[in-house]
C-alpha cells in the first residue's frame, strides 16, 4: 500500500502544514529580458550570447522538440508503444511519473534524459534527451526498438489477440535488443557514465524491471539492463540470478560516486540493494542492511514515496526532502551519511523549512533538487511557473556539524518553462522529478518542462519544448 509522505515523517512534516508567456524577440545587441546578448540580423552570435545574466533565465534549445518526436507531437492513442493516456510518446513519457536523468557522461557538458512508459506501458524503449553541449533535442533507440505497427500490443489493458510474443515474457530478443516493457519508472532509473560499465562516449541508461507490466504473465522478477545512449541497444545487466521483484515506485536509485555503487532503497525497508560500479557488466546485485544511529529521524525508516533524494559527493552523504504538500508549504530533509561506505540514517536534524509565505506555494511533492557544487549549496525547485527557488546552505561539508540556512532567490527574464498552467497545490503528477539540474561545466541550471511548452528562444525564433539555462544566483528575497 502507498504510504503518503506526511505519513512517513510524521512529527516532522505534522510542523510543516500550517501558463508560459511568448515574449517578443529583441533586435539590438543590447541585453534582452533575460538578460542574454542577443545578436541583430546578419550578425554572428557572441559565444555566451545564450547564458543568463545574474537573476535571470534564457531560452537555449536550438531546435524543437518535435523535430524528434516519434510522434511530431501529435496525440497517439491507442498506438502498440503508447506513453500515457494516449499521449505522444514524449509528452507521456515526461508527465507520467518518470524521473529525468543528468547524464554527466553524454557530451563535454552534458545531457538532461528521459525514460520510461506509463499507463498501457512503453514498450519501445526509447529516450529523448537535451544535450546541453549543443543544445539540441535528441532521441535514440527508436530505430532498433520498435518493431512493425500492429506486432505488439500496447494499449491499456493488456489484450492478448493483439500480441505475437510469448505472453509469459519478460525480455525480448529484438534486432539484439533485450526489450522489455515499461511502467511508470519514478526515481528507480539511473545513470551509468562510460567508466561505469555505460556505453562507451556517451554512456548508458540503467533500468530495474518494471513490475506490473501489461503482458499476460506479469513476471514479477528483478531483473535489470542498460540502455545505450549510443544505439538504444538493451542488454542484461545482472549476473546473478533474478529475485523476487519490487515495484518502481517503491524505490529509489542513488548513485554513490564516492563509493562507486548504485545503491536502491526500498520503501520502508531496512535491506539496500547495491551493484559495485566498479565490476563489468553483467554484474551481481548484492545487498547489505542500512544502519540506523539511535535518534535518527523517523526511527531511520526508509522514506521513498514523494521524496527527493540527493548524493553530495563533497559531503559523503545524501538528502531525502519531502514537501509538505499543503499550499505554501514547508520542506523536510533527512540526512544519510554514506562515508563508511554503506549507508547510515543519521541521528542529525537537518532544520527543517516552516510552512509560511516563504514556503513552496505548490506542496513541494517530488521537488528537484540540485547540488551547487562551486557555492556548496543545494537548490530546490518545484516549476509550475514558479520564479523562486529555495536554497539550503550548509556551513561546511561536514553535514553531520553543520548548521543549515533557508533563503530563497527570484529570476526575471524569460517566463518559467510551465506545461501544467495555473495550478493550486500539486499532485506528484505535476511534480519537477529531477528536471532541474546543476551544469557545472557552465555554471547555471538547465530545466525543462517537457515538450509542449512553446516561447521565443534566445536567437528570435519560435521553438517547443523549450529549455531553459537559469543563473547559479537569482535575486535574494
Amino acid at each position: 500500500m502507498k504510504i503518503p509522505a506526511a505519513h512517513i515523517i510524521g512529527l516532522t512534516l505534522v510542523a510543516l502544514h500550517m501558463g508560459c508567456s511568448s515574449p517578443s524577440a529583441p533586435d539590438d545587441d543590447k541585453p534582452g529580458p533575460d538578460g542574454g546578448q542577443v545578436p541583430d540580423g546578419g550578425e554572428p552570435p557572441q559565444p555566451d550570447w545564450w547564458l543568463p545574466q545574474p537573476g535571470m533565465i534564457t531560452n537555449v534549445n536550438q531546435n524543437d522538440a518535435t523535430d524528434v518526436d516519434i510522434d511530431h507531437g501529435a496525440a497517439a492513442p491507442g498506438q502498440w508503444y503508447n506513453g500515457f493516456y494516449g499521449a505522444n510518446s514524449f509528452a507521456g513519457m515526461v508527465g507520467s511519473w518518470n524521473g529525468a536523468l543528468w547524464a554527466d557522461g553524454y557530451s563535454k557538458d552534458g545531457a538532461l534524459a528521459f525514460f520510461g512508459g506509463g499507463h498501457g506501458a512503453n514498450i519501445g524503449c526509447i529516450s529523448y534527451f537535451f544535450d546541453v553541449t549543443t543544445r539540441k533535442w535528441g532521441q535514440v533507440g527508436a530505430e532498433r526498438n520498435l518493431p512493425p505497427t500492429g506486432d505488439w500490443n500496447g494499449g491499456h489493458p493488456y489484450d492478448a489477440a493483439k500480441d505475437e510474443r510469448d505472453p509469459a515474457w519478460l525480455d525480448y530478443d529484438h534486432n539484439g535488443s533485450r526489450i522489455i516493457v515499461l511502467a511508470h519508472q519514478y526515481q528507480s532509473t539511473s545513470y551509468l557514465a562510460p567508466d561505469e560499465g555505460g556505453a562507451p562516449s556517451v554512456g548508458s541508461i540503467l533500468v530495474p524491471n518494471a513490475e506490473f507490466d501489461e503482458t499476460a504473465g506479469k513476471p514479477a522478477k528483478w531483473g535489470q539492463w542498460t540502455f545505450s545512449l549510443g544505439d538504444g541497444q538493451m542488454a542484461r545487466s545482472r549476473s546473478d540470478a533474478a529475485t523476487e521483484g519490487v515495484g518502481s515506485g517503491s524505490r529509489v536509485a542513488v548513485k554513490d560516486t564516492v563509493n562507486r555503487k548504485m545503491w536502491y532503497f526500498t520503501q520502508g525497508q531496512p535491506l539496500v540493494f547495491y551493484q559495485d560500479l566498479t565490476l563489468p557488466v553483467p554484474r551481481p546485485l548484492e545487498s547489505v542492511v542500512v544502519q540506523v544511529e539511535n535518534g535518527a529521524p523517523n526511527n531511520g525508516y526508509v522514506p521513498v514515496y514523494d521524496f527527493t533524494w540527493l548524493f553530495v559527493p563533497e559531503a559523503k552523504a545524501a538528502l531525502a526532502f519531502a514537501g509538505g504538500g499543503t499550499e505554501n508549504a514547508g520542506m523536510a530533509a533527512i540526512l544519510v551519511d554514506f562515508a563508511s561506505g554503506t549507508p547510515v540514517m543519521a541521528a542529525v536534524e537537518v532544520p527543517a523549512l516552516p510552512p509560511g509565505e516563504a514556503g513552496f506555494p505548490h506542496g513541494g511533492t517530488d521537488v528537484s533538487a540540485a547540488w551547487d557544487s562551486k557555492r556548496h549549496r543545494i537548490v530546490l525547485y518545484e516549476g509550475l511557473g514558479e520564479k523562486v527557488t529555495h536554497v539550503l546552505t550548509p556551513s561546511s561539508l561536514d553535514f553531520r556539524t553543520a548548521t543549515w540556512t533557508w533563503s530563497r532567490e527570484s529570476y526575471g527574464g524569460r517566463a518559467p518553462a510551465n506545461a501544467h498552467g495555473s495550478i493550486g497545490v500539486a499532485t506528484s503528477l505535476e511534480g519537477a522529478w529531477g528536471r532541474f539540474r546543476y551544469v557545472p561545466t557552465l555554471d547555471v541550471f538547465v530545466w525543462t518542462d517537457g515538450p509542449g511548452v512553446s516561447d521565443v528562444a534566445e536567437d528570435g525564433v519560435m521553438r517547443n519544448g523549450i529549455v531553459q539555462f537559469w543563473h547559479p544566483q537569482g535575486t535574494p528575497l
